[in-house]
């Protein structure tokens, strides 16, 4: 009698599991199908003429991708070709806008948020000249070739990303984390880099003319320019231009300075401690017909 009670027992109880393991996939199903919904009228306000609509499309998509982590990398790549195809290809692009559309800025500003761990922002060629991206999260985006000039970075992530042959001049980058980043042959020259961490960057070929570097941390960055850069292009882009730069008590220490002229840079109170191919200015010493 008791082993048929526990027969009985363990039969309702599993017919229970399967009961509530089926209601959990039915609901499971339920939502995916509610998100793909979502998502499918979010994409298609993207498309809408009016302005607001695809603002509106845009911050569907980000509640999709906070309510849904698996379907964030596809809301940040859909939003990185958003800005991509809204603006004008940064290389071929003579025009400089005072700063991105509504639409393309609300985009942004959304992919400055952390939407979705190790999945890169792509704004590769994309022309945001002007853009906000104070304190934006873009460690490891794509920024190759892009037009950033006069952006507005301050404090910003961008902890390895690729800025090759990007537009920064006159950009504000004052305390942004730029370690390990490639800014080989980027354009820097006027950029607010005060307080920048560069430790590690790639700097080889990048117009700092005149940028203000004081206090910049340039722990081993590369601004001679390895074999690599020169086989891509050329020797007369492999060394950093750092002429009437300020590097007031900027950590130059271990940094690569292989050929590069800082004779016009302002050195005060900078460390150059190991620094390769860095050749101190010698104080001119009196001709012995002269000396006494």
């Amino acid at each position: 009698m008791t082993l048929l009670v526990s027969l009985s027992t363990l039969t309702a109880a599993g017919f229970t599991w399967m009961t509530i393991r089926q209601a959990n996939t039915e609901q499971q199903l339920a939502r995916d199908g509610q998100v793909t919904d979502r998502y499918t009228a979010a994409v298609a306000n993207l498309g809408d003429t009016a302005e607001e609509v695809r603002i509106g499309g845009m911050y569907a998509l980000q509640r999709i991708a906070q309510d849904s982590p698996r379907d964030a990398p596809t809301v940040v790549q859909v939003l990185s070709a958003y800005v991509r195809s809204h603006t004008p290809d940064a290389r071929k692009s003579t025009a400089k806008p005072d700063q991105p559309a509504n639409d393309v800025q609300a985009a942004l500003t959304i992919l400055a948020a952390p939407l979705i761990e190790n999945t890169p922002v792509d704004l590769h060629d994309a022309d945001i000249h002007g853009a906000n991206l104070r304190g934006a999260d873009l460690e490891g985006a794509n920024l190759d070739g892009a037009n950033l000039g006069n952006a507005h970075l301050e404090s910003t992530d961008l902890h390895g990303a690729n800025l090759d042959g990007a537009n920064l001049e006159n950009a504000v980058l004052d305390s942004a984390d730029l370690d390990g980043a490639n800014l080989h042959v980027a354009n820097l020259k006027d950029a607010h880099l005060a307080g920048a961490h560069l430790t590690d960057a790639i700097l080889s070929g990048a117009d700092l003319f005149g940028a203000d570097l004081a206090k910049a941390k340039l722990h081993g960055a590369i601004l001679g320019g390895p074999l690599s850069a020169v086989q891509r292009y050329g020797p007369s882009s492999i060394v950093a231009d750092l002429g009437a730069s300020d590097l007031r008590g900027a950590d130059l220490s271990d940094a690569d300075l292989s050929g590069v002229d800082i004779s016009g840079a302002n050195l005060d109170g900078a460390n150059l401690t190991g620094a390769k191919g860095y050749k101190p200015l010698k104080t001119p010493q009196p001709s012995p017909s002269t000396a006494h």
